[in-house]
């Protein structure tokens, strides 16, 4: 079975390759916990990454993309729980090692 590209307008490019370096995000969470660093490194490079990168790229989709689609969207649904899922995560202010596997999902 051959998976073939989504097709994106050009707009949408810039939010696109957000998400490729957020499961690159996600991705050096699981090295580092494979490799035993410490919680609470991984725990500043998370605050780091939330605010800097995921929290502005929520705010431009849910301002500029979920209103086009639509809240009843399947998929802004979906973008709108996973937004809900990682904010609460990251309420936690000192996560131990099995919640950043958690963020790491």
């Amino acid at each position: 079975m051959t998976t073939v590209p989504i097709k994106r307008d050009k707009s949408l490019r810039p939010l696109s390759r957000e998400h490729h370096h957020s499961l690159l995000f996600c991705w050096k969470i699981r090295r580092g916990l494979q490799r035993s660093v410490e919680p609470s490194r991984l725990s500043r490079y998370v605050s780091y990454y939330f605010l800097c990168h995921l929290q502005p790229h929520f705010t431009a989709e849910e301002e500029l993309v979920f209103p086009v689609l639509g809240n009843e969207h399947e998929m802004v649904r979906q973008a709108i729980d996973e937004h809900r899922r990682i904010r609460t995560l990251m309420s936690i202010k000192a996560p131990d090692r099995l919640t950043l596997q958690l963020m790491e999902q």
